[in-house]
């Protein structure tokens, strides 16, 4: 025995496509009528069709004179977003080199920094800053030396690629290791300041410092080079 079930009748099949129709029409009315869901339909559709990336106007510095102080401005004015430090501040000594990009000439960004290069058998004098300071070595290999408020020193051995964080007011210095030049880059907080052991405990107990550091210090310069020769056969 066979049993046949028409879900539809023929006869109401065009009823059901006109209730249909109806309940279709019906439904956007009520969306239309209705702004929090007409929204949410627009911003579908918006997301379906794809944003549009939003319109930035670029950066200018107002001030010309702002950039002034760096030689690769091409026009006052005009944003710059790539310091040469060796090109902008620059100081050179028999044991290496020290260059800048500050904030004061290279607007843009928010900290300063230097470029350090300490030739072999050199090392950067000991001193502190009023702020936090981290070293990247680019090339070469080093030894950084830092000493905490309590006088416990740490000494970090360093090769290309490592970085170091120096903690605010901590006592440091830097020298190479081996027979290349060690090459880094300092970042500190905008307008930081240094302050140079040699102009302080160094005066008056200068066989001390020595002994800490393990090489003699200039004697009866009080305008003694940042970077020194320590070991003349590295």
């Amino acid at each position: 025995m066979k049993i046949k079930i028409n879900l539809v009748n023929k006869k109401s099949f065009p009823w059901i496509v006109v209730i249909s129709l109806a309940l279709f029409l019906l439904i956007q009315i009520i969306f239309s009528s209705n702004p929090v869901l007409s929204q949410s339909t627009k911003e579908n559709n918006k997301v379906a069709t794809g944003l549009e990336a939003p319109k930035i106007a670029p950066i200018k510095i107002e001030d010309g004179t702002q950039l002034a102080n760096n030689p690769m401005a091409r026009e006052m004015g005009e944003t710059q977003f790539i310091c040469e430090p060796r090109e902008v501040e620059v100081y050179k000594y028999k044991a290496g080199t020290i260059s800048y990009c500050r904030k004061k000439n290279f607007p843009v960004a928010e900290n300063d920094t230097a470029r350090v290069e300490i030739k072999p058998g050199a090392a950067r004098t000991p001193h502190w800053h009023d702020t936090w300071e981290e070293q990247i070595l680019i090339s070469g290999k080093a030894k950084t030396v830092l000493i905490d408020p309590k006088g416990k020193v740490f000494e970090q051995n360093l090769e290309s690629g490592n970085l170091v964080f120096i903690p605010s007011g901590w006592t440091h210095w830097s020298e190479t290791v081996g027979n290349e030049t060690a090459t880094f880059i300092f970042l500190f907080p905008a307008n930081f300041k240094t302050f140079e052991v040699l102009d302080s405990m160094v005066a008056i107990n200068n066989p001390l410092m020595e002994s800490i550091l393990g090489y003699d210090l200039p004697k009866g310069n009080t305008d003694h080079d940042l970077l020194i020769m320590i070991n003349k056969n590295p």
